[in-house]
């Protein structure tokens, strides 16, 4: 079994400055500068003729010659260090998601709400918000023709909402 060698660099460039090892792994902490934009986990695999191409994750270095590149394998967004969770849901007959924080924020979140595929005439609210959960509310306005809008719950409607910590 031959051991791994783990390093990190703080910048692209710095891959294309250096010849490693085969199977080294370099954590990435940013594009262009340190701490900005995606973390990366790189490989190197001597034995890769693949073509240059930055987008698609193969670096050739600038003083390699021959065979040997660098390989993206994961993207680690950076969260500048705030919790963010993702929740998708539906309503339900009363026109709510109710959601639950496990473990609970440390303070009252963020919460960005979105209809997935829904009309106009449906609006999106956030009824009650704590550390602990969430209840977001759905209704659709009828309108009548010389009479005062009313509102109905909207049943079934797709929300996708992101959480994050102030």
């Amino acid at each position: 079994m031959s051991a791994r060698v783990y390093n990190a660099v703080e910048v692209k460039q710095d891959l294309y400055d250096r010849i490693p090892g085969d199977g080294e792994f370099m954590g990435m902490m940013g594009d262009t500068v340190k701490g900005v934009g995606t973390m990366m986990l790189w490989q190197y695999d001597a034995s890769s003729t693949a073509a240059h191409d930055e987008a698609a994750g193969v670096i050739k270095p600038d003083l390699q010659t021959g065979n040997g590149r660098w390989i993206r394998l994961f993207n680690f967004p950076v969260s500048n260090g705030k919790r963010q969770i993702t929740v998708s849901g539906t309503t339900n007959a009363s026109g709510n998601l109710v959601g639950t924080f496990s473990p609970a924020f440390s303070a009252t979140p963020n919460i960005q709400a979105n209809i997935i595929n829904g009309s106009n005439t449906q609006t999106v609210k956030i009824t009650t918000i704590s550390a602990t959960g969430f209840t977001v509310n759905v209704t659709n306005r009828n309108e009548v023709l010389g009479l005062l809008p009313t509102y109905t719950n909207v049943t079934g409607a797709n929300l996708d909402i992101i959480v994050t910590e102030k």
